[in-house]
């Protein structure tokens, strides 16, 4: 999944999972686009949902198939991740608490989501956490 960055009558619509290693690649354009538009632009927050809720581990494929493309974010951007993420985490394939979270945080207060979505990002990407778990998503609340 890409994120997709479109400005419909003034509201930019941000169409992005915060599970997505594409989008963790390409935040710092993302950040230039937010910083270049007017004040005050309102934002609106669509997320893929990359993967339904699922409660079982990853399997083999699929664990392989995300870490390739992790690498190939790597390569291709320059971000980096802590790789460590395989190790000390049971990883799920399961992307919609992260979605949810983010549209939660938005509807609390505007600009919130895109806090959110960064937190996630953060911990999931560089601080080894997994973001399908409820008890993250909470203590990153």
């Amino acid at each position: 999944m890409r994120q997709t960055l479109v400005i419909l009558n003034d509201t930019l619509i941000y169409v992005a999972d915060p599970m997505c290693s594409w989008c963790w690649g390409f935040r710092a354009s993302r950040d230039r686009v937010l910083t270049a538009l007017p004040a005050g632009t309102p934002v609106r927050y669509v997320m893929g949902g990359l993967a339904p809720d699922d409660a079982e581990p990853m399997d083999d494929g699929t664990r392989g198939y995300v870490r390739q493309a992790w690498k190939a974010v790597e390569q291709t951007t320059g971000a980096s991740f802590n790789w460590d993420f395989w190790s000390v985490c049971q990883p799920r394939r399961s992307t919609y608490p992260a979605c949810r979270a983010v549209l939660l945080a938005e509807s609390l207060r505007s600009g919130a989501g895109l806090l959110m979505f960064d937190r996630i990002q953060q911990a999931y990407y560089q601080e080894a956490r997994n973001p399908s778990d409820t008890e993250t998503l909470v203590a990153l609340g």
